[in-house]
């Protein structure tokens, strides 16, 4: 998608999930709503989490990603 490459999972308890990477930068906040509308159903919630310190450092700075949850 433009600059980002984006890849959409569902789990195995069938919640969607959604990463957006966009080479050395990270994907704006555009980029991120763009992916969630154009590959995501339109009737689920989706946020991003931020896990523990620790957790947080594993991820790289280009990424984002998003998780469905129930509202």
């Amino acid at each position: 998608m433009g600059r980002c490459t984006v890849v959409v999972t569902k789990t195995n308890t069938d919640y969607w999930q959604l990463v957006a990477a966009c080479g050395d930068s990270t994907p704006s906040q555009k980029e991120i709503s763009q992916a969630r509308y154009k590959y995501l159903p339109d009737n689920i919630t989706m946020a991003r989490i931020y896990p523990s310190k620790e957790e947080f450092k594993a991820i790289p700075d280009n990424i984002c990603i998003l998780v469905q949850i129930i509202k």
